[in-house]
């Protein structure tokens, strides 16, 4: 868990967020759609909140009793990653 958290990721719950931002609405969509094609191939799929110049992704484990797995390590590193590459 120590990447995610180091990388921005605070705990929230039983869930794992962070926000994005960025320099337009629409660079912001496009990352939420990025990172919701992303959820698909990994078959994990966080909440995606998107506002003006940031969005927000929340991540738990649903069908672990609503806390925090390894799946949500790995899903906040993937996104991160997409993040850095943007």
């Amino acid at each position: 868990m120590e990447t995610a958290m180091d990388s921005g990721w605070i705990e929230s719950g039983s869930a794992i967020e962070r926000e994005f931002t960025f320099s337009s609405y629409l660079d912001g969509a496009k990352f939420a759609a990025t990172v919701a094609e992303k959820a698909e191939e990994v078959a994990h799929h966080p909440d995606i909140v998107i506002g003006y110049k940031k969005v927000k992704i929340i991540t738990t484990t649903h069908d672990r009793g609503d806390t925090v797995t390894q799946k949500d390590i790995n899903l906040a590193n993937e996104i991160d990653t997409l993040y850095q590459a943007g």
